[in-house]
């Protein structure tokens, strides 16, 4: 996962998601997308006559995006995050040192 637009819920920059193509998403599901080219991780928030409903929950703020269901292809769910405690350089992410 590469940005931060997803995490307000808890997806962080640099985690790997594991992608499951196998099940078919629900709204409220987390999906991996390519829209013409680019990827995307949001959650599904459904179709209706404007398009696919794409949500990213940023830090601090919700974007809601609608896009052709011609120009996007599904890749899976999200079925779950790996996050690296150990940076290469030692220590943990996300947590500043102070010594």
């Amino acid at each position: 996962m590469s940005g931060d637009e997803m995490h307000g819920i808890g997806i962080h920059d640099g985690d790997v998601l594991v992608i499951d193509s196998s099940i078919t998403p629900s709204p409220g599901d987390i999906i991996m997308v390519d829209v013409q080219g680019d990827f995307y991780c949001r959650e599904f928030g459904g179709v209706n006559n404007t398009g696919v409903k794409l949500i990213a929950h940023g830090s601090g703020k919700t974007d809601v995006k609608m896009v052709d269901p011609n120009h996007l292809e599904v890749f899976g769910v999200i079925a779950g995050v790996v996050r690296q405690m150990r940076s290469s350089a030692g220590g943990v992410p996300y947590m500043k040192n102070t010594e």
